[in-house]
């Protein structure tokens, strides 16, 4: 991370401990209850940074005031588009698998977020595997992230354990909307490479 030429904000997952990140990363920001939430405002809106940790277990929490923190963040910047970058699903995705792991009391959080106005994107992890829709209305996306990923099963709760290509996102985040772009890091080998100001016939 020190060789990191951009801005980043770390977020916790379940096999972190807020102890040992704050004693790793003393500068990042925490909110006023201790959690590692923050936000940032950008020209195309407010990016919310939560914290969904409960330690020692798999699925994820906004309870103990991360919820509150959550909506007062919303709420003070409600003239602006809103996007939340977080671990855990905020909403199941459809596996049975991960229906015990993901955030718990989603329902009302859900509703909480909606009735904000302003959230236009949720990004998540936690689930290794590449995912997207609407949550209630609200876009929302994670991909398979770096490490082991996960053969996704519509009707079994077990789960096959797979190593497949890592990827990772790039979401260009403007006043037009969200676009998210997803990168597989494997072997790749370039077979061609199109002249500079290149443009298809036709299009000219």
């Amino acid at each position: 991370l020190q060789e990191l030429c951009v801005p980043a904000r770390l977020l916790l997952g379940n096999h972190d401990s807020r102890e040992n990140f704050v004693r790793a990363f003393p500068g990042e920001p925490r909110d006023e209850n201790g959690f590692i939430q923050s936000v940032h405002d950008g020209s195309a809106g407010r990016l919310i940074f939560l914290d969904t940790l409960v330690e020692g277990f798999g699925h994820g929490s906004l309870d103990d005031g991360r919820l509150e923190w959550l909506l007062a963040r919303v709420a003070e910047a409600s003239d602006v588009r809103a996007y939340l970058f977080v671990h855990h699903p905020l909403q199941p995705i459809g596996l049975p698998h991960f229906e015990p792991w993901s955030t718990e009391n989603w329902r009302p959080i859900m509703q909480a977020i909606v009735s904000a106005g302003n959230v236009r994107h949720i990004f998540h992890g936690h689930v290794h595997v590449d995912v997207g829709g609407t949550w209630s209305g609200i876009p929302f996306s994670a991909n398979r992230g770096v490490a082991h990923q996960i053969i996704p099963h519509f009707t079994r709760r077990d789960a096959d354990f797979v190593e497949d290509a890592p990827a990772f996102d790039i979401a260009i985040i403007d006043v037009d909307g969200v676009l998210v772009h997803r990168f597989e890091v494997s072997d790749r080998h370039v077979v061609e490479v199109s002249a500079e100001g290149w443009v298809p016939e036709g299009m000219q």
